[in-house]
């Protein structure tokens, strides 16, 4: 079997390494052996960086053989009110960043900080604490 390239680009190499996880924990659950796959990153440092070298980043990752790339934005808070910003701007914003031919985009935007989804897992909150921990939901 050929190896499947994909690409992830976001805003820190932790949101790169969290959906690193999620691509395995899926692959896993399908039979898709380790060895199948491989994802090339890009982290921009932010998410005006983000935006603003993505397109180069997937023309890039189209050249280096990949055929997939996520683009992971978070949704963040806006700092004058406190609200969520607008879910659908956001995903017009990335769905508008022109994609090479052959390349197909996925666009994630969790909502805040994606790596919020790892602290609502007990079995990672016990690992990182070294002792069993209850997950506990917040409402905002």
């Amino acid at each position: 079997m050929a190896e499947l390239m994909l690409g992830v680009l976001a805003e820190d190499d932790n949101d790169c390494e969290v959906i690193r996880v999620l691509i395995r924990r899926i692959f896993e659950a399908r039979g898709v052996k380790s060895g199948a796959w491989s994802l090339q990153k890009r982290a921009g440092k932010g998410c005006s960086k983000l935006k603003r070298k993505s397109e180069r980043w997937l023309v890039e990752l189209a050249g280096t053989g990949c055929t997939a790339a996520v683009i992971v934005h978070d949704l963040d808070r806006n700092p004058l009110n406190g609200s969520l910003n607008d879910e659908a701007v956001l995903a017009r914003e990335l769905a508008a960043i022109p994609v090479p031919r052959g390349l197909v985009r996925i666009v994630c935007i969790p909502v805040e900080e994606i790596e919020a989804w790892f602290f609502s897992s007990e079995k990672v909150l016990e690992r990182a604490c070294g002792k069993p921990q209850k997950a506990h939901p917040r409402l905002i």
